[in-house]
C-alpha cells in the first residue's frame, strides 16, 4: 500500500533539497570556470551587461522611435564611385553577367543569403511588433539568423554596384522602395531587426554605401531620410556595447565598424574618433602574432579583414592610418588566410560558419575568398594574391592600387600546419587557445586534391535550429581525429561555450612532417600525439599515437574521418573513392591491439556499412550556412588497453595515370 502523504513528504523535500543543492554546486563551478577562463573583464562585462537588460536600464535608453530624425544631411560620400569604365575593366565579360544576374533577381523580389540559392526577400515580421530587446534566438521555429540575414541589407552593395555599373535607374528605384518598406514595417528598436547592434552596425554601412552610390540621382528628402535612418542606427549601437566587448570577437569589429562609418558619413567626429579607437584595439588583443583570429574561424577571419578594408578606405577619407603593430597583425593575417585557401578560392571549413559576407563588393558569393585575400594582400601585403579575375572589382571600390609584385604559393605554410604535395595539399590544426575555442576540433586533417576538398570539416549549418541542429555540428565526435571513451575533449557548457580547453603544442614542423600533441584527453589518462606526413607525389599518412599515462584500463577509441560525397567501393581492407581528379585509396592499419576495430560508414545520419548506430548529425557537410549536403562519414572503434597506433594511408592516383601502360 502507498504511504499516507505526510509518510512522503520529508522524503521527496529532502530529495528535492539534495538536488537543488547539487544543481546549484554544478551551476558554481561552471560559473568559477567562465571567470576564471574568459577573464575577469570578459565575464564582468557580460554581468553588467546582463544587470544593465534584466533592470530594464537597456529599454529606458532605447525607446522605440516611429519617426525619422529631421535635419540630417550627409556631409560627404563615403568611397569614390568608380566610372563604368574602370567597373567593366576589373569585373570582365562574366563579373558583369554575374552582378547583373543578381541585381535582376532583386528585382524580381529574390535574394541569396548567406551565398545560398535565391529566396523570397522579406523585409517584415509578424505583427504586433515588441520591443528589440525582447526577442531571442528563433522567431517561432525559424532561427532568427535567416530574418536578420536579409535585414542586413546585403543585397544593397549588389543594386549600388549594378547601378554604377549601369546607371540604370530600376536598381536605384528599387533600393528605394525597399528601405522605405523597412522604415516603415521596423521602426527604430522595435522587432528583431533592432535585436542585435552588430545586425545594425552592418545595415548602416550598407545604407551608407548606397547612400553614396545613388546620391546623383537622389532627392534632397530622400538622402535626408537615408541620414536620418544611419543617426538612428548609430544611436542603438552605444548602449549595448558591453555586450560586444564580453563577447571579443567581431561583434566589437562590426560595432565599430558602424560607428565609424556614420561618424565618417555624417561628419560626427565623436563617433569616427570613438569607432577608430575600438576597431583598431580590437585589432590587435584578436590577431595572434602568428596571423590567426580570435574565433578560430576562417568565416570570421574574412570578416575580419573585409572590415578592417573598409575602414582602411574611410580612415583614408579622413586622414586615419594603422599603427605599425596593426598593420603587422593584418599583414600576418594574411598571410594565414592565404595559407588555408585554395587556389580556386575556397578554404578549410574551420569553425563557426554562418556565411557572413558582410561587405561584398566583387561577385562570387560566400564560398569564394578572392575577391578579400586579393585586396587585403595589395592593401596590407604590397603583392597580389591572384592573377586578374572578377575578384578585382573591389580594388576597385576600395581605391587600391594593383601592386606589380605576385605572392607565390603556398604562403606561409608549415609555420600554420600545411603541406603540400604535386597536385595535393593538407592541414593539421593545433593551436594553443588563448581565448573561447568556436570547435572542438584539434588536431583536425583536411586534404584537398586538383581543387576538391577530399577529408572536410562539417562545418556548422545552424546555430539556432531544433534538436540537434543547435551548433551540433562543433564536437569533437565530427571532426576528423580520435575519440576517447565517446567524451569531448573539452566542457561544453553552451552552444558556443567550451570550458576546460584542449590545448596542443607543435612537436616538430618541416616540409615533409607535422607533429603535434593535445593534451584534452590528459584527464582520462591518454596522451594522443598525431603526425601528417607527406610520403611523395600526391600520398599521404596519418599516424596517431594512443599512449597511456598512467594504469587507466580499457579505454574506447574511436577514429573517424569525413569525405566528400564521393562513389566508393570497399575492397578487401582498401576503401575506393572516386573523386573529380582520379581514385582515391584509403587503408587504416591498427598497431598495437587486441582484436580488431569494428567499421561504421554514415552517409546523411545513415549506417550504410558496418556495425554501429545512425547518428543524424553524421555524415553531413555544411558549406552555406542552413543547407547541408551529404558526405561520407568513416569511423573504426575498439576497447582496448594502452599504447595503440592507428596508421591512415591516402593514396592519391589521377585517371590518366590508370591509362599508362
Amino acid at each position: 500500500r502507498r504511504p499516507p502523504r505526510s509518510t512522503l513528504f520529508p522524503y521527496t523535500t529532502l530529495f528535492r533539497s539534495v538536488r537543488w543543492w547539487r544543481l546549484g554546486l554544478q551551476r558554481f563551478e561552471t560559473g568559477w570556470k567562465v571567470l576564471r577562463q574568459l577573464g575577469w573583464r570578459q565575464a564582468g562585462a557580460f554581468a553588467l551587461y546582463q544587470l544593465q537588460l534584466r533592470s530594464g536600464w537597456l529599454r529606458a535608453r532605447l525607446p522605440i522611435e516611429t519617426a525619422l530624425p529631421a535635419g540630417v544631411i550627409p556631409a560627404r560620400g563615403l568611397l569614390a564611385v568608380p566610372a563604368p569604365e574602370a567597373l567593366r575593366a576589373a569585373l570582365g565579360a562574366d563579373g558583369e553577367a554575374a552582378l547583373l544576374a543578381e541585381a535582376e533577381e532583386l528585382l524580381a523580389g529574390r535574394v541569396r543569403l548567406f551565398g545560398g540559392g535565391p529566396r523570397p526577400l522579406q523585409l517584415s515580421v509578424p505583427q504586433p511588433l515588441r520591443h528589440a530587446l525582447m526577442y531571442g534566438d528563433r522567431l517561432g521555429e525559424q532561427d532568427i539568423k535567416f530574418i536578420w540575414e536579409a535585414g542586413r541589407f546585403g543585397w544593397a552593395f549588389v543594386l549600388a554596384r549594378a547601378y554604377a555599373l549601369t546607371h540604370d535607374r530600376r536598381f536605384q528605384e528599387a533600393f528605394w522602395r525597399l528601405f522605405e518598406d523597412f522604415v516603415r514595417e521596423n521602426p527604430c528598436n522595435a522587432g528583431p531587426y533592432w535585436t542585435s547592434a552588430q545586425e545594425v552596425a552592418l545595415r548602416l554601412a550598407a545604407l551608407a554605401f548606397a547612400g553614396t552610390v545613388f546620391a546623383e540621382a537622389a532627392s534632397a528628402e530622400q538622402l535626408a531620410r537615408l541620414a536620418g535612418s544611419v543617426q538612428q542606427h548609430a544611436r542603438r549601437i552605444l548602449p549595448t556595447m558591453r555586450y560586444a566587448e564580453a563577447q571579443h570577437n567581431n561583434h566589437v569589429l562590426s560595432e565599430a565598424l558602424g560607428l565609424f562609418t556614420a561618424g565618417v558619413w555624417l561628419d560626427e567626429k565623436g563617433w569616427q574618433q570613438r569607432g577608430w579607437s575600438w576597431f583598431e584595439g580590437a585589432l590587435q588583443t584578436q590577431i595572434a602574432e602568428d596571423g590567426s583570429y580570435v574565433q578560430q574561424s576562417s568565416n570570421y577571419h574574412r570578416l575580419m579583414l573585409q572590415e578592417a578594408l573598409w575602414m582602411d578606405a574611410l580612415g583614408r577619407q579622413v586622414g586615419l592610418s594603422w599603427s605599425h603593430v596593426t598593420r603587422q597583425r593584418l599583414a600576418q593575417a594574411v598571410r594565414w588566410l592565404l595559407a588555408h585557401m585554395d587556389e580556386n578560392g575556397l578554404v578549410i571549413n574551420l569553425g563557426n560558419n554562418d556565411g557572413a559576407l558582410v561587405l561584398p563588393l566583387a561577385p562570387g558569393g560566400a564560398e569564394d575568398y578572392r575577391p578579400v585575400a586579393q585586396a587585403a594582400a595589395a592593401t596590407f601585403l604590397g603583392q597580389l594574391a591572384f592573377a586578374d579575375g572578377a575578384w578585382n572589382e573591389a580594388l576597385v571600390w576600395l581605391q587600391v592600387a594593383l601592386p606589380e609584385q605576385r605572392l607565390s604559393w603556398p604562403v606561409n605554410s608549415v609555420a600554420v600546419g600545411r603541406l603540400s604535395g604535386v597536385s595535393s595539399w593538407a592541414t593539421l590544426r593545433a593551436v594553443r587557445f588563448a581565448a573561447r575555442p568556436a570547435h572542438a576540433d584539434q588536431l583536425q586533417v583536411e586534404m584537398w586534391w586538383q581543387g576538391q576538398n577530399l577529408v572536410c570539416d562539417a562545418g556548422t549549418y545552424l546555430y539556432n535550429g531544433l534538436p540537434p541542429w543547435q551548433n551540433g555540428l562543433a564536437g569533437a565526435d565530427v571532426h576528423n581525429g580520435v575519440l576517447v571513451d565517446g567524451q569531448q575533449p573539452m566542457r561544453r557548457a553552451g552552444r558556443f561555450l567550451w570550458l576546460d580547453w584542449d590545448q596542443a603544442e607543435w612537436i616538430e614542423r618541416t616540409q615533409q612532417r607535422l607533429v603535434v600533441e593535445r593534451y584534452g584527453y590528459e584527464r582520462l589518462g591518454v596522451r594522443h600525439v598525431r603526425r601528417l606526413e607527406w610520403l611523395g607525389g600526391d600520398d599521404w599518412q596519418v599516424i596517431d599515437d594512443l599512449l597511456p599515462l598512467r594504469r587507466s584500463g580499457e579505454h574506447v577509441l574511436t577514429l573517424h574521418w569525413l569525405l566528400a560525397d564521393l562513389p566508393w567501393q570497399l575492397r578487401e581492407d582498401t576503401l575506393i573513392f572516386e573523386a573529380l581528379a582520379g581514385q582515391l585509396r584509403l587503408t587504416v592499419r591498427l598497431e598495437g591491439a587486441t582484436q580488431d576495430a569494428t567499421f561504421c560508414l554514415v552517409r546523411a545520419g545513415m549506417c550504410l556499412v558496418g556495425e554501429g548506430q545512425s547518428v543524424e548529425r553524421r555524415g553531413w557537410v555544411s558549406r552555406i550556412y542552413g543547407e547541408r549536403v551529404p558526405a561520407l562519414s568513416l569511423s573504426w572503434q575498439l576497447h582496448t588497453n594502452l599504447p595503440v597506433r592507428w596508421v591512415t594511408k591516402w593514396q592519391l592516383k589521377k585517371w590518366i595515370d590508370f591509362r599508362v601502360p
